[in-house]
C-alpha cells in the first residue's frame, strides 16, 4: 500500500531480522523500495558480543533474498540508509569506559563507515548531535566517498 501511495518518491523499509515471520524486507525491495538499518556502529572489534553489524544485518539480508534474490543490488534502484547507534559523543565517551566499551577509536569509526559504504549507503544518519573533533577525519573521508 505504501509503495502504491508514494509512487513519485523513493521509499525504504526497515531491515527487520532473519525471523521466518518477517518477510517484508525482500518483498519491499522487490517492489522497488530501499532498506534502512538502525544501530550502525554497535560493532565489536573483539567479536565477543552480539551486534547488529555482525549478526542482525547479515541474517536479515540473507532472509530477504528468499523473496528478492537481487536485494544486494537494490541500492541501484532505491536508497540504502543507516542510522548510527547512540551518537558520536557517546562513541567518544564509550571508548574509554571501564566496562570495555566497543573501542570507538578512529580506525574503528572508519571501519564502521566503510561497512556502510560497502553496503552502498546513500545516507548515514549521525543524528542531530555534535561530531567530536577526533572523528572529523573519518566523517570527512566518508563524505568524499
Amino acid at each position: 500500500m505504501y509503495q502504491d501511495a508514494f509512487t513519485q518518491v523513493p521509499t525504504v523499509m526497515l531491515i527487520g531480522s532473519e525471523s521466518p515471520e518477517e518477510t517484508f524486507l525482500g518483498k519491499a525491495t522487490l517492489g522497488g523500495s530501499g532498506w534502512r538499518a538502525d544501530c550502525l556502529g554497535d560493532y565489536d572489534p573483539t567479536k565477543t558480543k552480539w551486534t547488529h553489524m555482525d549478526n542482525a544485518y547479515p541474517g536479515a539480508l540473507t532472509k530477504a533474498r528468499d523473496d528478492d534474490p537481487k536485494i544486494d543490488s537494490s541500492w541501484q534502484r532505491a536508497p540504502t540508509q543507516f542510522e548510527i547507534c547512540h551518537d558520536m559523543e557517546y562513541w567518544q565517551r564509550e571508548k574509554s569506559s571501564s566496562d570495555g566499551g566497543y573501542g570507538y577509536y578512529i580506525d574503528n569509526v572508519r571501519y564502521i563507515f566503510n561497512y556502510a559504504l560497502d553496503h552502498h549507503a546513500s545516507l548515514i544518519n549521525a543524528k542531530s548531535k555534535p561530531i567530536p573533533d577526533e572523528f572529523q577525519p573519518a566523517v570527512q573521508e566518508v563524505l568524499k566517498k
